[in-house]
């Protein structure tokens, strides 16, 4: 399976060279999904129609969606994310800034490319086309199975199990006095699966075979700068680039 994650400076046109590069690859006969994960989505105005969290057959070959990262986020982080509110709602926080610091920067971005892997995993497609790529905070996120590997696999899932068998012991006495519950086994279980989802992900999109970038840019100065630093960021993580498009220019 081929993946093409396109990113560049927002206006520069990516998602219309994302929605043009999936109608070429279905047009050569690929199965091909172009998914959108920009908070500001514009796919569905680049194919004239309304498309959803789910994909959406456009024509022959060719299928878009426009993912809710915050569905994804709940969906994979929700539980954690209440736990940790919880905590800081204890400790004297407002619900607002709680709700904030449960989710770490870049979480929503990741999610959405575990969605692709997702798509990946379950091999539908011959072609993902990714609108709008990750930024360096979510990428940093990739470097956590390689920073924080040995711990979570000696430490974590030990003390994992260790916790979820002690929690109907401890919380009696301990819940009194904190003020919130420990954490149960869906809380404890979400930072390994996550951590897992990442090893996984970094696996596939530091595969230069499978994955690559297209910077789509336009010929202005800041657009260029910021095209340089996007490359920087993404060769920081291995992550390969294939293309640059110079958009809007008249041959």
């Amino acid at each position: 399976m081929r993946v093409i994650l396109m990113t560049g400076k927002g206006g520069v046109g990516k998602t219309s060279v994302a929605a043009a590069t999936g109608l070429r690859c279905a047009e050569l006969g690929y199965r091909t999904l172009v998914l959108s994960t920009d908070p500001a989505h514009s796919l569905a105005d680049s194919f004239d129609l309304e498309l959803g969290h789910e994909p959406k057959q456009v024509r022959p070959n060719l299928w878009g969606a426009e993912l809710d990262a915050l569905m994804e986020l709940e969906g994979n982080w929700g539980a954690v994310k209440r736990y940790i509110t919880q905590v800081l709602q204890a400790r004297g926080l407002e619900g607002v800034q709680a709700e904030e610091l449960a989710i770490l920067p870049g979480m929503d971005e990741i999610f959405g490319l575990v969605r692709m892997k997702r798509h990946y995993d379950e091999g539908e497609f011959d072609v993902l086309i990714i609108d709008s790529a990750p930024t360096g905070t979510a990428l940093r996120l990739l470097s956590l199975p390689e920073v924080g590997g040995w711990y979570m696999r000696k430490f974590y899932k030990p003390f994992q199990g260790i916790s979820v068998a002690l929690r109907p012991l401890v919380e009696p006495i301990f819940r009194p006095i904190a003020g919130f519950s420990l954490p149960d086994k869906e809380v404890m279980d979400a930072p390994y699966e996550f951590y897992e989802q990442i090893e996984a992900l970094e696996k596939v999109l530091t595969d230069p075979t499978q994955t690559t970038v297209r910077l789509v840019m336009n010929p202005e100065k800041m657009v260029i700068k910021e095209s340089l630093r996007a490359h920087a960021y993404l060769s920081l993580y291995n992550v390969a680039t294939d293309l640059v498009v110079a958009n809007r220019i008249i041959p």
